[in-house]
């Protein structure tokens, strides 16, 4: 699948055409209009190259065309990236509206577990912990349906619920990355997967997210549940550029030839405008750059990349930083006019 824009009375337009491959019969194209863009040198150099893969790229071709920002089109990622001028005045808009966005969670008492860095999965192999992972993707269902029910959050696992788990591969590539990096072997490296089991709570607002985490509390308290949670809201802590509230949970159940198993879990509280559980949301798309930058240590940077190894991190960013704008633009925020 394509997008291609389309200029129609001042408006930008994504429309679905066809590829090499043949459409299924009755797909519906994608239409979606965005605000007139502003035809700086730099958005028309984009526009003459782009072929976006996702609704999230023209949301990013947005943010540039708003704000001016210095940009240009990389063909291998097939998405947008900041000139160099443009890296600290897009890290000062995006904490300046990290900032504004965040103050329903200032006084939020987020726990961080005294021995979270003793937590292992029982598994020793890759196999193992695939098995782990489908008897404990069970409890974490409960766990997070639980807490969605009462706080009305939309609860994603990915189509048909098929990643709440990862799958082998995925585990096997993350046991590859930890061998490259520290030099660790299967069992060690299995033993510290900490997102085997994996979901997403997304809410509307700032205050419904909040309310869920407390809730989250709760219910882990009352079923003695151990869990650490990370505020990635938090004005001192920056991962390119990405924002959620993060939680892992130790998981403890009873296997009937193994007895007493544990494996680890997270739990991520996004807002909509981040996450959705679509490939077309922000943090999907960005969690495409985020998988080549973490390659890098096993494979090296991609021969045909243009962009450099910091400007893959600062594409993360622009990729949140249009979320934030456009979290703060559906509340009017003021802080929209002081940027860049």
């Amino acid at each position: 699948m394509s997008l291609a824009l389309v200029s129609k009375n001042s408006c930008l337009s994504v429309v679905e055409v066809p590829t090499d491959k043949p459409k299924k019969k009755n797909r519906t194209s994608v239409k979606k209009s965005l605000s007139p863009l502003k035809q700086t040198p730099f958005v028309q150099s984009i526009l003459e190259k782009a072929d976006f893969p996702t609704i999230a790229d023209l949301k990013v071709l947005y943010l540039v065309s708003k704000l001016g920002i210095p940009a240009y089109y990389d063909s291998h990622l097939r998405s947008i990236v900041l000139h160099s001028q443009a890296v600290k005045p897009l890290k000062n808009a995006w904490a300046s509206l990290r900032e504004s966005i965040a103050k329903p969670l200032a006084d939020l008492p987020v726990e961080r577990h005294k021995d979270e860095d003793r937590w292992v999965n029982s598994a020793r192999t890759v196999d193992e912990l695939y098995k782990d992972e489908l008897r404990g993707s069970e409890l974490f269902f409960n766990i997070t349906k639980a807490i969605a029910e009462k706080t009305g959050g939309q609860l994603c696992f990915g189509p048909g619920n098929k990643n709440i788990v990862k799958s082998k591969s995925s585990i096997q590539s993350k046991v590859d990355r930890a061998a490259a990096d520290a030099g660790a072997d299967e069992a060690f490296a299995v033993q510290h997967v900490e997102d085997g089991v994996r979901g997403t709570i997304v809410f509307g607002t700032m205050k419904d997210l909040r309310n869920a985490y407390e809730q989250f509390v709760k219910i882990c308290k009352q079923n003695n549940i151990l869990f650490s949670a990370s505020n990635l809201w938090d004005p001192n802590i920056d991962y390119s550029g990405y924002v959620d509230i993060d939680v892992r949970l130790l998981l403890k159940f009873k296997d009937q030839n193994q007895g007493d198993r544990i494996i680890l879990a997270e739990l991520q509280f996004h807002l909509d405008s981040f996450f959705d559980g679509s490939k077309d949301c922000v943090v999907s798309r960005a969690h495409k750059i985020y998988e080549i930058i973490r390659m890098v240590p096993v494979i090296g940077m991609p021969t045909d990349c243009e962009a450099s190894y910091e400007d893959l991190v600062e594409t993360s960013r622009l990729y949140f930083t249009t979320s934030l704008f456009l979290t703060a633009q559906k509340s009017n925020n003021p802080i929209l006019l002081e940027l860049f």
